[in-house]
């Protein structure tokens, strides 16, 4: 298996104490979304200058509103309870923030309030920064405001960066003594330091407004108003500039010289690379892109491609040139032999041991795996496992390293970003444990000699919640030459109360899908994440929005379908019968997932997360 996060993101427990909701769901409290569902209500589009008219009547822009550092966009109505109770809190954080180059627009929307009502409002709670009387909706139309009190932090570059609640102090029926989110301060804090959010949008409970579309793209599509938006977003992690893509799409001239084949694996779902089906989740780590994007990408490529004005770009990402992400680990293990890699041909596994130093078991705080030549190396994998290289085949020792706490514990892939936990979580690395690297290199044309390496950074004590990794799986089956939908069906029941975090299919070239499911004790069966069409290239760490409790007692139920014929276009060799084992003519059938126990009297809280 490969833990793989794609767009070089960081696996991390997060500790946001809320169940992320729908786009659609209810606006009743402020929860977080995730980073996609933020994408499909217009997180990282741009906002065109408009004319807009304050609440004295004057006329003047947005470019004439907005600040050096930040604009805050601010949902209003004079006579919704919410806007009502959020009304000092806004005042407050306008005043915290006023020396910051941030600047605060209200926006009111309401064919119901008056000039006058409005104008005492500003009065009533000390608000500084512009009122625009959006009298022809218009605005609010094309921000695609959901609620009263839904405020928008939009950077310099006019690019919306988060969207949703001032804080979860206040709902519809409740309010908090104080907030325990404040989404709009981080945010701003964020973008001030130049960095993305880690929430991009939530839910902003308020009075319920609907204009259309939310956040719309702009009506003349250009490379710099729209499409490189989403291609810094979703590319240009991996495809840059010594990045493991196989070229750049860091630029308009980079992008536009590849147009034809940007329509066709947008089109197929090809790039960016996401196998699960809509069924399941939802997910903290989707990356595909939303209907919308790839209708503007389609829509742009048929206009022809225009670059448009660069003024209307939004900053370029960077990316981090130190060779560790995760900062200088507390210790390197690299593997004893530098493996030299053909010009061409196949590359049977490569597998080397190194035993790790120290007289404790040991908390792992993060973990990230390196190399010397990333576009040669497939991917890596670690395993803690004692090296007895003679039952590499015995399916019993198999069955032993895979079980319990030891088996995989690392991993490497192209895009795939270190795995870092916070306070209170961790995974074990017992004293004295032997690695395992299991070394998958593909030739690219040149020869080269590599060397992987894995570091480590530890936890100073135990933690609270002690990650691990189990897989479900099955050793005993056998595909038929020449035949399609070979299903094989592998169950694990749960010992313990546990929090499930996410999954990681595993197979080789004849899988062909795969799907869990869970049985509690009563009987009762859910899907928990499906892969239709499972791409060995692409093994994902699908990871669930908010961790699942699940009762000691219920069933983890894997099914996996294979296809061993022709039609199968990554099949080795069709006319030959497959069963278990490690090389990839051979089979596997893995199931992976995160977990970690929990103790009934502890409430379960955060999630893992994915953050670039």
């Amino acid at each position: 298996m490969r833990i793989h996060a794609m767009c070089a993101a960081v696996l991390a427990v997060c500790g946001v104490a809320a169940t992320p909701a729908t786009a659609e769901g209810d606006l009743t409290r402020a929860l977080p979304l995730t980073e996609r569902e933020g994408r499909a209500l217009g997180v990282g589009r741009y906002v065109p200058d408009r004319e807009l008219t304050l609440v004295d009547g004057t006329d003047t822009t947005l470019g004439a509103l907005e600040g050096d550092a930040a604009t805050v966009l601010i949902m209003r109505s004079t006579d919704c309870p919410l806007c009502m109770k959020l009304g000092p809190a806004i005042a407050s954080i306008e005043r915290a923030y006023a020396d910051k180059g941030v600047a605060f627009v209200y926006v009111n929307p309401m064919k119901v309030d008056t000039p006058d009502a409005m104008a005492e409002e500003v009065g009533k709670y000390g608000f500084s920064g512009a009122y625009v009387h959006d009298a022809d909706e218009s605005f609010a139309t094309a921000l695609g405001a959901r609620t009263t009190t839904e405020v928008f932090v939009l950077d310099p570059s006019r690019t919306i960066r988060f969207r949703g609640a001032l804080d979860d102090s206040v709902g519809i029926g409740f309010a908090l003594p104080e907030a325990r989110n404040t989404f709009l301060a981080d945010a701003l804090d964020s973008v001030l330091a130049g960095d993305a959010p880690g929430v991009t949008a939530t839910i902003p409970p308020g009075c319920k407004l609907e204009f259309g579309d939310v956040a719309a793209f702009p009506a003349e599509l250009t490379y710099h108003n729209a499409i490189g938006r989403i291609i810094n977003t979703s590319c240009v992690s991996c495809h840059r500039d010594d990045g493991v893509g196989p070229f750049a799409l860091d630029s308009f001239a980079e992008v536009a010289g590849r147009t034809p084949m940007i329509d066709y694996v947008v089109k197929e779902g090809v790039m960016p690379p996401w196998d699960a089906s809509p069924h399941g989740g939802p997910w903290k780590n989707d990356f595909s892109l939303t209907d919308a994007e790839k209708q503007a990408v389609a829509a742009w490529i048929a206009a022809g491609g225009p670059e448009g004005d660069p003024a209307d770009a939004a900053p370029a990402p960077e990316f981090s040139t130190a060779e560790w992400t995760i900062g200088e680990p507390d210790v390197v293990y690299e593997i004893p032999d530098a493996v030299d890699v053909p010009a061409s041909g196949i590359i049977d596994y490569v597998y080397q041991w190194v035993q790790t130093d120290g007289n404790r078991d040991r908390w792992v705080q993060a973990v990230e795996v390196i190399n010397d030549n990333p576009g040669v190396l497939h991917h890596a994998l670690v395993f803690v496992e004692d090296p007895r290289k003679e039952n590499e085949s015995d399916r019993r020792y198999f069955r032993r390293w895979n079980g319990g706490g030891d088996g995989y514990f690392a991993g490497y892939i192209p895009g795939q970003g270190a795995t870092v936990f916070p306070e209170g979580y961790g995974m074990r690395l017992k004293r004295r444990s032997w690695l395992k690297f299991q070394l998958h290199y593909t030739a690219n044309g040149e020869k080269v000699r590599d060397k992987v390496r894995i570091g480590f950074k530890f936890a100073d004590s135990t933690p609270e919640n002690k990650v691990e990794i189990s897989g479900v799986f099955k050793d005993d089956f056998v595909i038929p030459a020449n035949t399609k939908d070979v299903t094989v069906v592998a169950e694990e029941r749960i010992g313990r109360d546990m929090m499930l975090a996410a999954f990681s299919p595993h197979m080789h070239f004849r899988g062909y899908s795969y799907k869990y499911e869970l049985e509690t004790p009563e009987g009762e069966r859910t899907l928990l994440c499906e892969i239709p069409r499972y791409d060995y290239n692409w093994q994902t760490l699908y990871e669930l929005a908010e961790p699942l409790e699940v009762a000691k007692g219920s069933t983890l139920i894997c099914t996996a379908v294979y296809d061993n014929t022709e039609d199968n276009p990554y099949n080795p060799d069709p006319s030959k019968e497959v069963t278990f084992g490690e090389q990839t003519w051979d089979e596997m059938m893995i199931g992976y997932y995160m977990w970690w126990p929990i103790r009934k009297e502890i409430a379960p809280a955060g999630g893992i997360g994915m953050a670039p």
